[in-house]
């Protein structure tokens, strides 16, 4: 049993991918347990990273992420399904695979166990030791990865204990390393990989984006027909909210400061995509667009055309607090939005996106180029009856 632990974005899941390429080159029967997203989605990435045909039997899943989420899973004859809520689910999921391969020597990978932690705690230690390691006792191996800072530093060491072997997965500047704590066969050692990015694009680069359909997009949301030509845009915050939580149970002070540099600069891009839209809202802009956000009466024309953006995409209700806002000092309040939905009272601020991408906003359609900044004032999640933040320029003082 070898666990992998490290960081999202360190590479676990590529690295399971990998193992299981290995495997079924070699014909070895593998068990591939999807908590992150479903078998379908797996099964595309491995044949991405070359899966060509293989021999019928050979490659099964436990879909462990379709039920948790309520979502129908379609029939897959190589697929079970299973609940990471409901631990047994999962061992008899994995017993019922074991069964029907009916051959020993079987690779189980199981990537990861962060969903299972989330939803069952400490009691997938429990699991670990009885479910998994009965599955290696048969004769079987098994791979799973476990996101580093997840959880309690007690009990990712007591998965770390209960594996015969462990890999430490992390980045560092241009460099990937993996750390073998301990395996059965190889010795502790460190492993340095370098990291091509010079294909990396940032995700606010406009220039990469489709232009006639960022104009199409515009000219939908002016006739109201938005989500009929281009697909609902309700998503389920339980989405959205996971994420964040679960990164900032990882780290955090490093992704709130990383969520909120990248959403200054997201919002700063908006002059560039001002230029993508047709002609007439591009002639508007330039006609009502303040060439400085100083003054109340120029913040509150800003402030009109995000509020109704928000509106009517369904995100949340907006309101400019004109009676407290004063120059270079402008009170926004908050109110139904997604992201603190169902969050009242948990005694940490929960709103990391609307702040920092209305800053990046006034940043970029100024016309006087000067840094801003948004500071959160109130906040549901703090038990306050709505979220409100104001927006400055220049540097945060307080």
């Amino acid at each position: 049993m070898i666990l992998l632990v490290g960081p999202p974005g360190s590479g676990k899941s590529t690295f399971c991918q990998q193992v299981a390429l290995q495997s079924l080159a070699m014909e070895r029967h593998c068990i591939y347990v999807t908590t992150e997203s479903g078998a379908s989605e797996v099964e595309q990435a491995l044949r991405k990273r070359g899966l060509g045909k293989i021999e019928p039997g050979l490659l099964h899943f436990v879909d462990a992420y379709s039920e948790t989420v309520g979502v129908s899973l379609s029939g897959r004859p190589n697929t079970v399904s299973a609940d990471c809520a409901n631990l047994s689910s999962l061992g008899i999921a994995i017993s019922k695979l074991e069964e029907r391969i009916g051959e020993g020597s079987i690779l189980l990978i199981f990537d990861s166990l962060v969903s299972p932690y989330l939803l069952a705690g400490p009691e997938v230690i429990r699991f670990i030791r009885l479910s998994l390691s009965k599955f290696v006792a048969e004769g079987n191996s098994i791979l799973s990865s476990m996101d580093k800072g997840c959880g309690r530093q007690e009990d990712v060491g007591a998965m770390m204990s209960l594996a015969n072997g462990v890999i430490e997965m992390d980045l560092e500047e241009e460099r990937k390393i993996l750390n073998v704590v301990k395996h059965p066969s190889v010795k502790p050692t460190k492993i340095e990989i370098s990291i091509d990015k010079t294909w990396e694009q940032r995700a606010w680069d406009v220039k990469t984006w489709d232009r006639e359909m960022y104009k199409r997009s515009f000219e939908a949301e002016q006739r109201g027909s938005l989500n009929q030509e281009f697909g609902a845009l309700a998503v389920n915050i339980f989405w959205p909210s996971i994420m964040r939580w679960n990164s900032l149970l990882w780290d955090p002070q490093r992704f709130t400061t990383m969520m909120y540099d990248f959403l200054i600069q997201f919002g700063a891009s908006f002059r560039e995509m001002i230029s993508m839209m047709p002609w007439h809202m591009k002639l508007l802009y330039k006609i009502s667009m303040p060439k400085s956000f100083s003054k109340v009466k120029d913040m509150k024309k800003m402030m009109q055309f995000f509020q109704q953006m928000m509106q009517r995409r369904g995100v949340c209700i907006m309101e400019y607090v004109n009676e407290i806002s004063k120059t270079d000092e402008h009170y926004v309040r908050v109110y139904e939005s997604y992201e603190c939905s169902g969050f009242e009272n948990v005694g940490a601020a929960t709103s990391l996106l609307f702040a920092p991408l209305l800053a990046g906003l006034c940043q970029g359609l100024e016309k006087e180029e000067r840094k801003w900044n948004a500071v959160e004032t109130k906040c549901i999640g703090l038990g306050d009856p709505y979220c409100e933040f104001k927006l400055v320029p220049g540097e945060i003082t307080d």
